[in-house]
């Protein structure tokens, strides 16, 4: 299966060839500010199986070890993708409002809900960082 997305103006398109190995919400204060919301939806995507075309510029503003590299388009500024890890877990995070379709994303787990603005009653696991396969503690609220 294939699912294909972009940005706003269409300067940058994607596609990822597999579905993404994990899906949840981030409520890291980083994506917070950086997506001038509580949280943000992701689906974690072998990088392999990604494609991203059109210019993009890329910024890490977290100032945790292994912070995500931020790559956004070029054109109209949308976070278009992560690389979590800096690209040391050959991972690309893509945002499921950019796809095309959104019947595939199906949310699994909470992330850095230590840092939430929001609390959200839902049956989903809500880690205090990230689980320990990611690099992350492991512990849950």
């Amino acid at each position: 299966m294939e699912l294909s997305g972009r940005c706003p103006c269409g300067a940058v398109t994607f596609r990822a060839t597999e579905m993404p190995t994990m899906q949840g919400y981030c409520h890291c204060t980083s994506c917070q500010r950086a997506q001038a919301a509580p949280m943000l939806a992701f689906a974690l995507f072998s990088s392999d199986d990604v494609t991203l075309e059109g210019e993009t510029t890329s910024l890490t503003i977290s100032g945790r070890d292994g912070a995500a590299v931020r790559l956004s388009c070029a054109v109209c500024g949308t976070r278009v993708a992560n690389v979590p890890g800096g690209g040391t877990l050959g991972l690309h995070a893509l945002f499921p409002p950019l796809f095309a379709r959104h019947d595939w994303f199906t949310p699994a787990i909470h992330i850095f809900c230590e840092e939430r603005m929001v609390d959200i009653d839902d049956a989903l696991p809500k880690y205090v960082d990230t689980p320990e396969a990611f690099g992350g503690s492991g512990q849950t609220l």
